[in-house]
């Protein structure tokens, strides 16, 4: 299902539905440009996203990212105040549009129901309540030894490495 080949009406639904002003790809080409010229370029665009979902082929020009550093804050002396941003190309956003109502799909059946948080209605409270389930009674001394950790998990992008 997740590769099964796009017609050139959904790949065409696809681009003209992509929202304007986004940030450019690497170089430098925004969806406007795609948009104003369709007609002309509709038959190159449907053939390499076509290609990519019956080869599973990716070109490097399409493959490549540029990321940047933008501040999340007007006082931007420390790295943590500032943010990446993955300027993709075009192509790659076209197939990623494509892909991500596909793979929504299938989340259900890979996403545990304690994994409540990723599902759509799931509340991170969930995971608390579990946890105060979980550690109810640590504190006797009867019984097999238990160990809690508690981590703490931060956003992937507060660190640049």
């Amino acid at each position: 299902m997740l590769d099964a080949v796009v017609s050139p009406e959904g790949i065409e639904k696809v681009f003209l539905s992509m929202k304007s002003g986004k940030a450019l790809g690497p170089v430098g080409l925004p969806i406007e440009l795609y948009k104003d010229s369709w007609s002309i370029i509709r038959g190159s665009v449907i053939e390499a996203i076509q290609s990519f979902f019956i080869t599973g082929f990716l070109s490097k020009y399409i493959n490549n990212i540029v990321i940047a550093l933008i501040p999340k804050l007007p006082n931007h002396q420390n790295m943590k105040n500032f943010g990446p941003i993955a300027c993709c190309n075009t192509i790659y956003k076209g197939i990623s549009a494509i892909l991500a109502p596909r793979i929504k799909t299938m989340l259900p059946k890979v996403i545990g129901i304690n994994q409540s948080t990723y599902i759509p209605g799931g509340q991170i409270t969930d995971g608390i309540l579990l946890m105060q389930e979980l550690v109810c009674g640590y504190h006797r001394k009867s019984g097999m030894p238990i160990c809690a950790l508690k981590v703490d998990i931060m956003k992937a992008y507060d660190y640049v490495h």
